[in-house]
């Protein structure tokens, strides 16, 4: 006896393109549901947001959590001054990022450069990888 799995396959094939459509595109209205009160966070979505389109948003994830802000890819922190006053805006945020990451690693972050250009970068990194937790994306 042969069944017919045409509607299952057409089903399982709808919500595969569905969830394949989501992960490619990235909403504005899907961004702002991961703010909080956490001022770096809101910042890190907000350029996130002005600058991507939300159909480049997830080659935006993937490449900066694979090369980094030392690539140049985020515009506000290419230059030490501004990485440097982006690190004075943010320090509290930066600092309980730090504290957190070596609580959870056991290891203190490496600096191997400027102090607060090393702080900024990895604050703003370290953003994304839990934005990019949060919105399960594989990268």
């Amino acid at each position: 006896m042969r069944k017919d799995n045409t509607s299952f396959v057409l089903i399982n094939l709808y919500f595969f393109n569905h969830q394949l459509f989501m992960v490619k595109n990235i909403s504005d209205r899907r961004l702002d549901s991961l703010k909080n009160s956490n001022r770096l966070r809101e910042y890190v979505i907000d350029y996130i947001k002005d600058n991507y389109q939300p159909d480049e948003r997830k080659s935006f994830f993937t490449d900066l959590l694979r090369h980094g802000c030392v690539s140049g890819m985020v515009n506000d922190l290419i230059y030490t001054g501004d990485c440097q006053a982006f690190f004075d805006l943010f320090y509290e945020e930066i600092e309980e990022l730090r504290q957190e990451w070596e609580e959870n690693t056991g290891e203190p972050i490496q600096i191997k450069n400027d102090l607060k250009n090393d702080l900024a970068w990895f604050g703003f990194e370290e953003t994304v990888y839990q934005l990019a937790a949060e919105l399960e994306l594989d990268w």
